[in-house]
């Protein structure tokens, strides 16, 4: 591989990446290093000069830095890289195609796309939706046959995939969308939500951000269910289902991955998290009822699990009063004063 000097690759990413918004994932220096390495890759430039206002997700993970990149609001995936975060190589990369143009269905096709339709796997939930539509996408070798529900209301909702072999016509394949009902969904929820917050890294997020009720979302074309918590910070996915090993004929769930996002780097992190601190500190009783000097400032210290001392200090650095707050609780823990 080529190494480029970062003046090289700077400029030759001005000239690629449009303009890219990052959505989630790391958004530090160093992340927006890599992101400039990858984008200005030669293997990725002309997906990027297509789509100038690609999203972008950036994950540190410690060795390697994982970039993906993808047009959300068209729901296009672009591709995906690793990067060595030591030599800054990219040690592996998957190229996406793109947005899938569209096939015209011949006659010959259509026979194709009526035996897919009477599958045993699909017929039955195609039963459901009578006045589905069919669009037939090209993927390289392979037509894919996208099933989707045909009612006004349901227009996206995805009802299954087939994949044919365009020379020989042959099925390669048929995924089908494990359907739920409103009904089902509601009784299962809470299981759902207890093999989630049973497992160790979320129950010890929920240590940090405090007990808070989670949205949740069934996957029906993976059959997977998205636990969801925020704490006005980070936004924090934990996706649940099958075990990816093997088929789960039992119908056993698992905690698959649990994964963190912000709008906002570190640093803005760090700062919110003390404005926070300053705020809850405002509503202590001592600080309510307290003559304060005409001239005073704050100093917040974190104390490690949410907790944050704030500091009320005259302008020749005298401590008039002391707030210890716990962020993840919202409350007060204790206040000291000297005046």
């Amino acid at each position: 591989m080529i190494q480029r000097t970062l003046a090289a690759l700077i400029l030759a990413a001005a000239l690629t990446v449009g303009s890219a918004s990052a959505q989630f994932g790391d958004d530090s220096p160093e992340a927006q290093t890599v992101l400039v390495l990858v984008t200005a890759d030669e293997r990725f430039s002309e997906l990027i000069k297509a789509y100038p206002d690609y999203n972008y997700y950036i994950e540190d993970n410690n060795e390697t830095w994982f970039v993906e990149l993808f047009v959300e609001d068209e729901d296009i995936w672009l591709g995906e890289a690793v990067v060595d975060a030591e030599t800054l190589e990219i040690v592996d990369m998957e190229i996406g195609e793109g947005d899938p143009e569209a096939l015209e269905i011949t006659p010959e096709l259509q026979q194709v796309i009526d035996t897919i339709s009477a599958d045993d796997r699909l017929a039955p939930v195609l039963a459901n939706f009578p006045e589905y539509q069919v669009e037939v996408f090209d993927e390289g070798e392979f037509a894919v046959v996208a099933f989707f529900a045909g009612d006004d209301d349901e227009e996206d909702f995805f009802l299954g995939e087939a994949f044919i072999h365009k020379e020989t016509r042959d099925i390669e394949g048929i995924m089908v969308a494990q359907l739920l009902s409103a009904e089902q969904i509601a009784e299962r929820t809470p299981q759902i939500i207890a093999i989630a917050e049973s497992d160790p890294a979320v129950a010890a997020i929920l240590a940090e951000i405090g007990t808070t009720a989670p949205s949740v979302e069934y996957h029906a074309f993976e059959g997977t269910w998205g636990v969801y918590y925020e704490d006005g910070f980070r936004f924090y996915e934990i996706l649940v289902g099958p075990p990816e090993e093997e088929e789960s004929i039992s119908g056993e769930l698992v905690v698959l991955h649990v994964e963190s996002y912000s709008e906002f780097d570190t640093t803005e992190l760090e700062q919110m998290e003390r404005d926070n601190a300053i705020a809850l500190a405002f509503e202590a009783d001592a600080f309510q009822t307290m003559d304060l000097p005409e001239d005073w400032f704050t100093r917040t210290t974190p104390l490690g699990d949410g907790i944050y001392g704030v500091d009320f200090v005259t302008e020749d650095g005298t401590l008039i009063l002391q707030v210890v707050v716990d962020l993840p609780a919202n409350r007060i823990i204790e206040t000291r004063s000297d005046a």
